[in-house]
């Protein structure tokens, strides 16, 4: 624990989630570390209580570890705040553009920027204590990386690229390039159009592996004119548990997306 500058208690909560935990979701990660000492937690406001126990009671299966009485008012209170900064964290894993955040849970930028990295810090400890007690950390590294690069799972393997952030990988899956080796074989005027800029494709092909990045003598080619990618999912095309056509928003761009 004192090589991961971790409080102690903060260990300990993890240990206690994790125990027994087959395949944690997301959320239920996102919750663990909320309640963690090392993550200050959102605040509830008037009618957050009422709000966030019914997600709770609704989801209850993913949580991890004990649930608290309500009639222990502060330990019941610590709970729901926690549950409420996992729902922003969740939020910002599925793609929920930034202004939507920052509306819905009253909270600045540096607000998600801060609990972006703490929970990232966090899972992070969480995957190396998982390791060394001999559980399986897979749902707690893909839980790290989607809060990490603010996308769904499906977009992992592209924003593992330098230079492609959620809003660029978004685009590419849209136009059904989905993985790098996608890219390393796509048609060149299609990743142009998505990238929007020669400089911008040459160095994300590079980065990808793509053995020729030149985009020389290249036009632009709309993903939609080529047979079996694009489709009617546009780049905005996904959707959150709850709003509709914000994922791929420009509005993400605001935490060093692009």
């Amino acid at each position: 624990v004192s090589r991961l500058y971790l409080d102690p208690m903060s260990a300990a909560e993890i240990v206690d989630g994790l125990t027994g935990a087959e395949d944690p979701s997301a959320l239920g990660l996102y919750h663990l570390t909320a309640r963690t000492p090392d993550m200050y937690e959102l605040f509830l406001r008037s009618g957050d209580r009422e709000t966030y126990t019914e997600i709770g009671y609704e989801r209850e299966t993913e949580l991890l570890g004990e649930t608290p009485s309500e009639f222990e008012e502060a330990r019941f209170e610590d709970w729901l705040a926690a549950l409420k900064t996992a729902r922003l964290l969740e939020d910002w894993a599925d793609e929920v553009g930034e202004d939507r955040i920052t509306e819905r849970y009253d909270v600045g930028p540096g607000d998600i920027r801060g609990k972006v990295d703490t929970a990232e810090w966090l899972l992070g400890a969480a995957e190396r204590i998982a390791d060394e007690r001999g559980f399986d950390a897979r749902a707690i590294q893909r839980a790290r990386q989607r809060v990490q690069h603010g996308v769904r799972e499906e977009l992992l393997d592209l924003v593992g690229i330098r230079e492609v952030g959620r809003k660029r990988a978004r685009r590419l899956y849209a136009a059904g390039i989905e993985t790098r080796a996608d890219l390393r074989a796509a048609d060149k005027g299609v990743v142009l159009a998505v990238l929007k800029g020669e400089k911008t494709a040459e160095t994300v092909l590079e980065n990808a592996g793509r053995e020729d990045p030149s985009m020389e003598g290249t036009e632009p080619i709309d993903p939609g004119s080529v047979d079996g990618i694009g489709g009617d999912e546009g780049a905005g095309g996904v959707e959150s548990r709850d709003t509709k056509g914000e994922a791929g928003g420009d509005d993400q761009a605001r935490l060093g997306d692009f």
